[in-house]
């Protein structure tokens, strides 16, 4: 973990009282049997509240288009600087998405409960690992959502290329495009900071690429999420 990353964690450390906060309300709403309004609520106010900080604060511009078919599951991909690429995220999609992320940047304070609102599907090594991979077919091709797969740029990148290798497979398999992002000055966030979302060209995975052909695709898509975030 870098020193900039160690920093971040020190600070958020002491604001765990709000995710108990967050986890009591969540508990209530599950004994009442109303928890997935609470979190869809929660879910369009933690978008909104970003949005907010973001014209208050920042000067912020999303460069391209989303281009979704309406009804149909796609992938949305982004290599983070920091956790306020995953909070961003969120603001691409007018539906819900559902996430996969580093399980560090799931266990940080705040950010740990706005993810279980926002809807954390799997962890990065559980998205290798195909752990969750029912649960993920079901969410892309069944119901045909929108994931989020956004890898921290400090994970080892060994486990970056697995990642995308999986995700790549996923699209394959889930009938759905991709659609790489990239995420530019997060990484010192300041009062007047210029934060751009630049969205690449979406492309699909044919149905007859093979499991050993999908590596090369994977470092492709690297290098646009690279170019797109620089």
């Amino acid at each position: 973990m870098s020193e900039e990353k160690k920093e971040l964690s020190k600070n958020t450390a002491g604001l765990g009282f709000i995710d108990q906060i967050i986890d009591g309300i969540r508990k209530v709403g599950e004994s009442v049997q109303v928890q997935g309004i609470l979190d869809d609520a929660f879910y369009l106010a933690s978008k909104y509240a970003i949005q907010l900080l973001l014209g208050a604060a920042a000067k912020f511009k999303v460069e391209g288009k989303v281009d979704v078919t309406a009804n149909r599951g796609a992938i949305f991909a982004a290599l983070a600087s920091g956790p306020a690429d995953i909070l961003l995220m969120s603001q691409l999609a007018s539906k819900k998405m559902a996430f996969v992320v580093n399980k560090e940047q799931a266990d940080t304070p705040v950010l740990k409960s706005v993810l279980k609102a926002f809807g954390v599907i799997a962890d990065i090594d559980e998205l290798i690992s195909g752990e969750k991979d029912a649960d993920i077919y079901q969410w892309i091709r069944a119901d045909r959502k929108v994931l989020a797969v956004v890898v921290d740029d400090s994970t080892e990148p060994d486990k970056i290329e697995k990642a995308y290798e999986k995700m790549l497979k996923l699209a394959r398999d889930g009938f759905c495009p991709v659609v790489p992002v990239g995420i530019s000055g997060t990484k010192e966030i300041k009062a007047g900071a210029e934060i751009v979302m630049r969205i690449g060209e979406k492309f699909g995975v044919n149905q007859n690429v093979k499991d050993q052909d999908v590596s090369a695709m994977a470092k492709d898509t690297l290098e646009k999420l690279r170019f797109l975030r620089a």
